[in-house]
């Protein structure tokens, strides 16, 4: 076998090497790619080569390569339509499994025909048995029993034709020219046997695959496919890629590759949005301004969604309302087409001929009713009460029932009426769903008269919604010059100048097999291993070709954190922050490279800010809006009025002169002040009164298992043992190799403190009490796991524990005196208990990292740390740079998530705050406690801004639970 594997980690460096390398003048080459997008590319691009003209190539999919050859063989394969494959498994699950089975309960959902069609494509894809169950089995054995019934054919069943007998041999002798295989990185078990066979028969063969031998992570599936093709004697050809700036940088620096050259700020931009529309309208409007200014062409643009964006979605709307024309158009569902539901209401009316209403609606529809008669009479057909409207009445066949809905479709004249209402386009689109309409119905007849004789009619129509569920057509097509939008598995043949990768959030991508959930756990593994090594690989190949790279993510909150972000783009964001442009759009109008089409509550909060900013100027922009748009000047005027009603609501000033005096007498100078008490002032001063001040306490107790504050207890008491002891062994760090004895060592301690803490789980059920300590013990162990990657990649090593400051009684042997804030002749004290400090002293002066352990909910935002409510994480560095570890430098402050054993930093542009970053902040924090403290004196305790108060235990006496925008939540007063 004469074979060249041509493996390299650009797609389109491989297919040029392929076709350099290809003796394309010998014969007429057969080539066979993925998808019809790159059958047209292919062609397009061999056309190139020839000059033009053509010279009898052929290009196909692995299902048109197999009908070419049973074709040849002079066998008829049809192929069955996705509504007829549907209707097909729907009634073979309804027939094979009974009452008694274990699917009885869920075989009448959608859901569960979805999970069947994966399991026949699986199945017929290979020569395996995946499922023991005896129903699904009988429903697969009769799956193949009806395709030959219908005389059909699906994807899988056209290869294994095509495998029969000699046939692909024979194709393949026929053939002067060699073969080629494009554009794939994994085959099926049955794909693979087709391949192979064909590049037996034909005299020279060759292979491009996407790989990195370097990155096996990476490229493990192409890595697979590749050894197979050499166990067949394929000879690999090492192939470089072809781009050496712009998004190359970023492809080689993907997921543990090298990073060489440099590049041009720009080239890759990261947008952040608030939302998927905010998203979706900067996209379009971002096309939109450079069309218009001719820097870019719509065929320079590729548009990569998680899956493809389908009709109606936010995206498809954006681009329509900008003019943007899409490549192929965009898939629309039939069944909600106006032209179609109009349809499907006649035959419910038909079938309820007493319902007046819906026969009204479906006669005031602009589909029915005779336009050749005068203007002003009725619009609906000229028709008695037993016309149209009783059609559907006594029907007991399926021919029956389509026969009788297209005569009360010519009754009702909807042909007559498909103008589109003067819109050209819209006329062609209504033409298309009716001719489509049409041709299903004479495929539910001719397929459902086989099966069912006497059927209710409503029964009919029932499962007619069923079947147009998976019927589409193509709205707007544009062929060829247009914007391509591609899903990630499409886009890994395309490339395109400009390529927008949208939706990247942390879901994982549509791997191609879903896998099928309901067999045995063994495959269910296989496959879900599979999806998450092909995942990063389609991210990985849809970047390739693109000289600029647009990577967009919605749902960005408002200080710019990104908790849900994709690991994908935290890494090329990460890895290229030093020259990638980042922006966060809030939801800017206006501007026309900004788009036009942003979120509504962006756009309103601007406004409402501008105006709280100048009040005077409040009536001028209003009236502005007004002029162009009454809705959301209307808005905008309530919310201006909410916010002024809060304005005028007093503060919470304490006037009483006792109450003044022992607020002073408790709360004044000589206090050490708590950091946890200060944090509370400075983020609500009506909470801090009501708890501190009032001493009120909601007690939030959960019968019947650990309270969460004793859970938080515990572990802190076990992991400040744990690393005294370990400091005391000269062991502060520890490797993988020693995990085993760290775990005995923190069982032993785990133990002691369960002992000594027993109140903890007083009360409790001897078996819950069992669970709750078994769950802390394995949740230490995986603790110590990841305290194991830490040491290995961070120097940092623990050094202090529960190291308290300014705190009159601690169990520390060392007391440390409280913090000084000094500010003139203004003294504020200062106590806290850092739960650990890690220590670098290979650095000189050493630096330190504060780690504070967190239980539950943690996040580290940069606009708290900007206005002074988190005072926890700098006030603690202070602590210890002046007088716990003196003369070290700061590194780090971060909260260790312990249910996601994470790290979590603040950051300032997207870059963790570290070192002389921390000066300003410390010094915000001063200012903040000072003021904290002077108000708390005074007794002045203004409602803070809450945005969601649900969670505060004094939310029922507060005000709480407003926006910005001076919106009040759902839970504001109630």
């Amino acid at each position: 076998m004469n074979l060249t594997i041509f493996a390299g980690p650009d797609p389109e460096a491989n297919l040029d090497a392929l076709l350099k390398r290809t003796p394309l003048r010998l014969g007429p080459v057969c080539a066979v790619v993925p998808d019809s997008g790159s059958v047209a590319a292919l062609e397009r691009k061999l056309a190139v080569l020839s000059g033009n003209g053509f010279t009898g190539h052929r290009v196909y999919t692995m299902e048109g390569l197999a009908l070419a050859i049973l074709s040849q063989a002079g066998v008829a394969a049809e192929m069955i339509d996705p509504p007829v494959k549907r209707a097909l498994a729907g009634e073979l699950a309804a027939s094979r499994i009974g009452r008694s089975s274990y699917y009885s309960t869920i075989a009448g959902y959608p859901g569960f025909i979805n999970t069947i069609l994966l399991y026949l494509a699986d199945i017929r894809s290979t020569d395996k048995t995946f499922i023991r169950a005896r129903e699904i089995e009988a429903v697969a054995a009769a799956y193949d029993v009806h395709l030959k019934r219908l005389r059909a054919a699906d994807h899988e069943g056209v290869v294994m034709m095509a495998l029969s007998d000699d046939r692909a041999e024979r194709f393949s002798q026929g053939f002067g020219g060699p073969l080629i295989a494009h554009g794939f990185y994994d085959l099926t078990e049955r794909q693979f046997q087709f391949i192979s066979r064909l590049m037996a028969g034909f005299s020279r063969s060759a292979v491009s695959i996407p790989d990195d031998p370097s990155r096996p992570q990476l490229f493990d599936l192409p890595g697979k496919l590749r050894s197979r093709l050499e166990e067949l004697g394929g000879r690999v050809v090492r192939v470089d890629s072809k781009k050496e700036g712009g998004t190359g940088v970023v492809v080689r620096g993907f997921r543990g590759g090298t990073w060489t050259g440099t590049v041009t700020p720009g080239d890759v931009q990261i947008h952040t949005f608030r939302s998927e529309e905010a998203e979706a309208g900067w996209i379009a409007g971002f096309i939109r301004d450079k069309i218009a200014r001719g820097i870019w062409e719509h065929h320079d643009i590729m548009i990569v969604a998680r899956s493809r964006p389908g009709y109606g979605t936010p995206l498809d709307i954006a681009l329509r309302k900008n003019g943007i024309q899409v490549e192929g158009g965009v898939r629309r569902p039939l069944s909600t087409h106006p032209v179609v539901r109009v349809v499907l209401d006649a035959i419910q009316s038909s079938i309820h001929p007493d319902d007046d209403e819906l026969a009204a609606g479906v006669l005031s529809s602009q589909y029915t009713g005779d336009r050749t008669r005068k203007t002003g009479t009725p619009a609906g057909p000229e028709t008695d009460d037993r016309g149209w409207s009783c059609m559907l009445a006594d029907i007991d066949s399926p021919e029956g029932f389509i026969s009788s809905v297209k005569r009360m479709i010519e009754w009702l004249n909807i042909r007559n009426n498909l103008d589109g209402g003067g819109d050209p386009e819209c006329a062609l689109s209504e033409a298309a769903a009716f001719e489509r309409l049409k041709e299903l119905l004479d495929a539910f007849a001719r397929f459902y008269s086989p099966l069912r004789k006497m059927v209710k009619v409503t029964e009919l129509h029932r499962l007619l919604v069923l079947f147009l569920r998976d019927a589409f057509i193509i709205e707007q097509p544009c062929a060829g010059k247009g914007v391509l939008l591609a899903d990630v598995n499409h886009a890994r043949y395309a490339t395109r100048r400009i390529v927008f990768l949208t939706g990247l959030d942390n879901r994982p991508f549509a791997g191609r097999q879903g896998g099928f959930s309901l067999h045995d756990p063994v495959y269910a593994r296989e496959m879900l291993k599979h999806a998450e090594s092909e995942d990063s690989l389609l991210f990985y190949l849809s970047m390739h070709g693109a000289e600029q790279l647009f990577l967009t993510f919605p749902g960005i909150d408002n200080e710019g954190g990104d908790p849900a972000v994709s690991p994908y783009l935290r890494e090329i964001r990460g890895n290229t922050a030093s020259w990638c442009l980042n922006a966060f759009h809030r939801g800017v109008p206006g501007a026309a490279w900004e788009g036009g089409y942003c979120d509504r509550r962006g756009r309103d909060e601007q406004i409402i800010r501008a105006m709280k900013a100048n009040p005077e100027l409040a009536p001028v922009i209003l009236a502005g809006q007004r002029r162009r748009d009454q809705s959301a000047a209307a808005r905008l005027e309530l919310s201006l009025a909410v916010w002024s009603r809060m304005q005028k609501e007093p503060e919470l000033i304490l006037e009483s002169p006792a109450l003044l005096e022992s607020v002073s007498r408790e709360w004044g100078g000589g206090r050490v002040y708590s950091v946890s008490e200060l944090e509370e002032y400075a983020s609500c001063p009506v909470r801090f009164f009501l708890a501190r001040i009032l001493r009120l306490r909601v007690d939030r107790e959960t019968i019947g298992e650990v309270e969460a504050s004793d859970r938080g207890i515990l572990i802190h008491e076990i992991l400040a043992r744990f690393y005294r002891r370990c400091i005391s062994l000269g062991r502060a760090g520890f490797s993988r190799d020693e995990l085993n004895d760290m775990k005995s060592l923190i069982r032993e301690i785990s133990g002691q403190v369960f002992a000594e803490k027993a109140d903890a789980f007083a009360g409790l059920h001897p078996v819950v009490m069992l669970a709750e300590k078994k769950f802390l013990l394995a949740w230490m162990e995986y603790f110590l796991e990841n305290e194991a990657e830490y040491f290995s990649s961070a120097p940092f090593r623990p050094f202090f524990l529960e190291t308290g400051f300014g705190l009159e009684s601690f169990s520390c042997a060392t007391p440390y005196p409280p913090l000084r804030l000094e500010k003139g002749s203004d003294l504020v004290l200062v106590s806290g208990r850092i739960d650990r400090i890690d220590i670098d002293a290979n650095e000189t002066p050493p630096r330190i990292r504060i780690i504070d352990y967190k239980t539950g909910d943690c996040k580290a935002s940069l606009s708290d740390l900007v206005s002074g409510k988190a005072l926890q994480a700098p006030l603690y560095l202070k602590a210890a740079t002046e007088q716990i570890v003196p003369g070290s430098s700061i590194h780090d402050g971060v909260f260790y998530n312990l249910r996601e054993m994470a790290h979590v930093c603040y950051k300032a542009e997207r870059k963790p705050v570290t070192g002389d970053d921390w000066a300003e902040y410390i010094r915000m924090a001063c200012e903040s406690a000072h003021t904290s403290v002077g108000r708390i004196r005074r007794g002045e305790y203004p409602p803070g801004e809450c945005r969601d108060s649900r969670w505060c235990d004094f939310r029922l006496l507060c005000r709480g639970g407003r926006e910005i925008s001076g919106e009040e939540s759902e839970y504001a007063d109630s």
